[in-house]
């Protein structure tokens, strides 16, 4: 999607390794690319993708990486009694709850100490129940208990790593746009900056810093949001704001 382009984008332009995972990645966009299969169990696209990075960290004498960023999703909306709801609840566990599993276990496997581990959460999955939207919300209900629990002690995570959920509330994308035409983009997240925050946060997690103290580092397991008004954005946690590095 939209924002995995950016992210993929950013840090190839940075000069870094990129190994892309997704049903389709476009030619030239990455280092590596891992196209997966819906037709494939879960298990067995792990086993895919865990010997094809393998093989990719292989060709550079590499073992470890230095982030996992997983960007995948989509959205639903509509009561449980639609006709389409089955179908479009299924097409969120893929996108979401499945990927997110996926990018667990790639990175408990391939993530370095210090590394940097990005879910794909959502701003209305922290604010309560989701009515009109109970196959994404649920979807990402589950991303965000999964982040909480990697970052909680005794995960398998690698030491001194960290699990971030990232929570927008709408990203400023090309689908987004043609899909709600009239809406207020004053208040969505440019993809850029998101990724550029991602990128700086994958260099060192000394540029993770909360305010109003500066001097404590963003802990693992947190729900972050980017708050976007009149275009300007600012990063929260846990309703305080904090800086994005440089």
């Amino acid at each position: 999607g939209g924002l995995g382009r950016a992210v993929t984008k950013c840090f190839r332009q940075q000069s870094w390794h990129v190994i892309g995972c997704d049903m389709q990645i476009p030619p030239d966009t990455v280092n590596a690319a891992i196209e997966m299969k819906n037709s494939e169990s879960l298990s067995m696209q792990g086993r895919h993708a865990v010997k094809a990075i393998e093989d990719s960290l292989k060709s550079i004498q590499a073992k470890q990486v230095d982030a996992v960023i997983c960007v995948a999703g989509g959205f639903a909306m509509g009561p449980p009694g639609d006709e389409n709801f089955l179908e479009e609840g299924e097409r969120m566990v893929t996108s979401s709850v499945m990927s997110s599993l996926l990018a667990a276990h790639i990175a408990a496997r391939f993530l370095k100490p210090k590394g940097l581990f990005v879910l794909p959460g959502a701003a209305i999955a922290e604010s309560g129940p989701t009515p009109l939207m109970g196959s994404y919300g649920s979807s990402k209900a589950f991303v965000h208990h999964l982040g909480k629990s990697l970052g909680a002690e005794g995960s398998g995570m690698p030491p001194e790593s960290k699990t971030i959920i990232l929570a927008p509330t709408t990203i400023d994308t090309e689908g987004n746009r043609n899909a709600m035409p009239d809406a207020d983009t004053s208040t969505w997240t440019s993809p850029d900056e998101i990724a550029d925050v991602l990128f700086n946060w994958s260099c060192s997690a000394d540029l993770m810093r909360t305010a109003p103290t500066p001097d404590a580092p963003l802990e693992t397991g947190s729900v972050v949001q980017p708050i976007t008004k009149n275009g300007e954005t600012e990063w929260a946690q846990a309703g305080h704001f904090f800086t994005k590095g440089v």
